[in-house]
């Protein structure tokens, strides 16, 4: 009866091991090119949707929201019970009423993505933009660092003043503090700029974040 010295736990591989069985892969898939090629397409398109989503979970859902006290944060959406849609979104005067009456919410404001095209700064610069009710940038606790936020009644028709992401301010404004009360043109229109953002802040959340606000003019009712 001979004796066996290798005293490895069953089903244990050593490098050289999964060397070998590499190498055999390899081999494999050099005899058969085509599906190799799916094969790895398939893993890479499988891997990209994996991580994508996985981004986007992580922003949303896992990471905490990038303002004070996001737990108070809520999204409010309106229902069509015709059309079964349970994310809707409210109508100004919806807006208003809650405004007025609700006395859960110590803020209540809205926004609109959008997009822009700037004009008075050297070369004409389309990028996005988004239009908010004034109470926005104080429901989220963020105040600009430079000039300062939309004041009340400056979402009302007539009003015609913006305020700046930092990044747009450095690109395209040189950080130049004066910039404050400057006059540009946005979609053809004359604007003033009131203030200037803090370094990072986003809102709304997305991949390509709005670089300029301006006040959305809600409708009054009479």
């Amino acid at each position: 009866m001979g004796t066996c010295n290798d005293r490895r736990p069953f089903g244990e591989l050593t490098m050289t091991d999964l060397m070998q069985d590499i190498r055999y892969a390899v081999r494999m898939l050099l005899k058969a090119p085509g599906f190799a090629a799916i094969a790895i397409l398939t893993l890479a398109l499988g891997i990209g949707a994996n991580t994508a989503i996985f981004s986007v979970v992580d922003a949303v859902l896992l990471r905490p929201l990038p303002f004070p006290q996001p737990d108070r944060l809520a999204t409010i959406w309106g229902t069509h019970s015709k059309l079964n849609e349970t994310q809707r979104a409210l109508s100004y005067p919806d807006v208003r009423d809650l405004q007025k009456m609700s006395s859960t919410f110590e803020y209540v404001a809205a926004y609109d993505e959008a997009s822009a095209t700037v004009t008075g700064t050297g070369e004409p610069l389309h990028l996005n933009a988004a239009r908010v009710s004034a109470d926005m940038f104080p429901l989220l606790g963020v105040s600009p660092v430079l000039g300062r936020a939309f004041e009340p009644g400056e979402d009302a028709a007539g009003h015609y003043v913006a305020i700046l992401s930092h990044s747009l301010w450095q690109s395209e404004f040189h950080g130049d503090p004066a910039v404050i009360g400057r006059a540009v043109k946005i979609n053809g229109i004359g604007y003033t700029i009131v203030g200037v953002m803090p370094r990072g802040f986003a809102f709304p959340l997305e991949a390509d974040s709005p670089r300029l606000w301006t006040p959305i003019p809600q409708c009054r009712r009479r």
